[in-house]
């Protein structure tokens, strides 16, 4: 996007993607050279999943129209959050989530355990090599030079989970994929991260469902906001192949 910075009333239409997240988001430099490389007269698309509290004060006031699309191209609805509240804090994997884990790993599918800090991914990680220690994983960070090797072997099959942080919370498309995500109360995990979390799953044609799992001890606004949101979305998808349907009669 910096190449912006480039042009002068040039462009007719920019397109601008993932318009709530790095680098665009909270970057007055990049707002700038989009403001200053449109034409006069033109006309700005904004693409995002998860449009920030900015965008929706826009929609509300009439300053930018909107258009929703709440169906994939697989035309299936989006797999819905489950929420499960955890008792015992000092225990890292209880119960009550540890089934979702195994029922994973039965089925042979891959996972992402989210966590909301780079000091536990390891703690988490050697508690699923205690309890499966035949299932291979690894933890993955932002500062983790080999990332992207791991996200592959995710992807391969050459492991069966990843222990993550927020940084593959986007960009990722893992088929048959489940997510969870550890201690969903923490400040980090906001409506948005928790949307695009859960926006892993089911992106697979062949495999548009799966398990999204948020564990928590105090409910938080971000989670309510995030079930309600996808809640609302497959709302509107439902109506949306309703009408497609009657319209085929």
């Amino acid at each position: 996007m910096h190449q912006l910075l480039r042009f002068y009333h040039a462009f007719d239409l920019l397109v601008i993607d993932e318009v709530d997240a790095f680098p665009y988001v909270n970057d007055h430099q990049l707002h700038y050279a989009v403001a200053n490389a449109k034409k006069i007269n033109s006309s700005t698309l904004y693409l995002t999943a998860t449009p920030d509290r900015y965008l929706k004060q826009q929609i509300h006031q009439e300053k930018l129209a909107v258009t929703c699309l709440p169906l994939r191209y697989h035309r299936h609805l989006l797999p819905e959050i489950t929420l499960v509240k955890l008792y015992f804090p000092k225990q890292k994997i209880e119960a009550r989530i540890k089934r979702y884990l195994a029922k994973w790993i039965k089925n042979k599918t891959p996972f992402l355990v989210f966590v909301p800090q780079i000091a536990l991914l390891k703690p988490i990680l050697e508690e699923l090599q205690h309890f499966w220690p035949a299932i291979k994983g690894e933890c993955v960070s932002a500062l983790d030079p080999d990332r992207l090797q791991k996200v592959k072997n995710l992807r391969t099959g050459s492991d069966r989970y990843l222990v993550t942080t927020t940084i593959l919370e986007r960009g990722i498309t893992i088929a048959r994929l489940n997510v969870m995500v550890l201690q969903a109360d923490a400040p980090i995990f906001s409506e948005t991260v928790l949307v695009q979390i859960a926006g892993r799953v089911g992106r697979d044609k062949d495999y548009p469902t799966g398990d999204v799992i948020l564990a928590y001890q105090e409910m938080t606004s971000a989670l309510r906001a995030a079930k309600k949101q996808i809640k609302l979305l497959n709302k509107k998808a439902t109506q949306l192949l309703k009408n497609d349907e009657v319209s085929t009669l």
